[in-house]
């Protein structure tokens, strides 16, 4: 296995969190639904402009297109409750809980692949919820379950979970359509259905075109960063996902975590920072045992 994908997977986890930091500035202004709408039709653009310079496969089997789409499906609802959480949440408290998503990446793969657990993914398993814990746990917490039920009752933390159990299949769903597919064309593919999918739930919930061309005026700058650094993290990713494992890939770049809640939670000057570092890098080292 060449020690290519590495990079390419370290470049990501660094693009991404630049890409949330705007993400997150623009939510500041603009509803989940309408940004993320705006947020694909840049990376689309973006995308676009790179098609002369790329090795681009259009020549599929109808099987093909139809099993990108389901994913975009997968995409577009992640991105729709992943916004709402950054919106209504804190950077430094939305990213550590992104760490979770192994877990259900783990039972996806007990569910539909009958992998069996061992005695070291159940200690990873373990320190994954002892990190969301101290995440969550107050300075002076009324009794052990607090932290517990403040995370059930909060609804932004469900639409996380939601977003992380679509997730768990979408990115098996991903390792194998990479295998046939190179990745400019799947991520162009997956932008397409994803951007169509977002236009026709914003045009039937809101304004369609009218709430696009406004969210554009508004904070089209902020929108258009983020394209940009989340589509060349998502480029890394794929490329890293064609010559590596799955879990070796998602394990690495969950270190991004960490650069972004440091990063995110300086820049928007949110309290609790070193508690909710710590958390996440116990939750990243329970995360190392699970997916390796």
């Amino acid at each position: 296995m060449a020690i290519g994908w590495l990079i390419f997977i370290l470049l990501s986890a660094v693009f991404g969190s630049i890409a949330i930091i705007y993400k997150k500035k623009a939510l500041f202004k603009e509803h989940a639904t309408e940004f993320s709408v705006v947020f694909k039709i840049f990376q689309i653009l973006f995308l676009l402009c790179l098609i002369p310079f790329l090795n681009l496969n259009l020549h599929l089997p109808i099987r093909t297109y139809l099993f990108v789409y389901l994913l975009s499906l997968g995409v577009a609802i992640q991105n729709i409750f992943t916004s709402k959480a950054l919106r209504h949440m804190e950077i430094s408290t939305v990213i550590p809980l992104n760490n979770l998503q192994p877990l259900f990446t783990v039972f996806a793969a007990i569910a539909f692949l009958n992998e069996k657990l061992t005695p070291k993914h159940f200690l990873g398993i373990f320190i994954i919820l002892v990190g969301a814990y101290i995440l969550e746990v107050g300075h002076h917490p009324k009794h052990l379950m607090q932290p517990i039920k403040k995370l059930l009752k909060s609804k932004y933390v469900s639409y996380l979970i939601l977003a992380f159990s679509v997730a768990a299949i979408k990115n098996a769903g991903e390792k194998y359509a990479i295998s046939q597919l190179t990745p400019i064309t799947l991520l162009l593919l997956i932008y397409i259905f994803t951007t169509a999918n977002l236009l026709l739930i914003h045009s039937i919930l809101y304004d369609g075109l009218k709430g696009i061309i406004k969210g554009i005026k508004k904070c089209g700058g902020n929108i258009c960063m983020a394209s940009i650094f989340a589509n060349l993290s998502n480029l890394a990713y794929f490329f890293a996902l064609s010559s590596a494992y799955l879990s070796y890939v998602i394990t690495i770049k969950r270190f991004s975590a960490v650069l972004t809640t440091i990063a995110g939670g300086k820049f928007f000057h949110e309290k609790h920072l070193i508690q909710k570092t710590i958390a996440c890098l116990i939750m990243v080292a329970g995360i190392i045992l699970v997916l390796t």
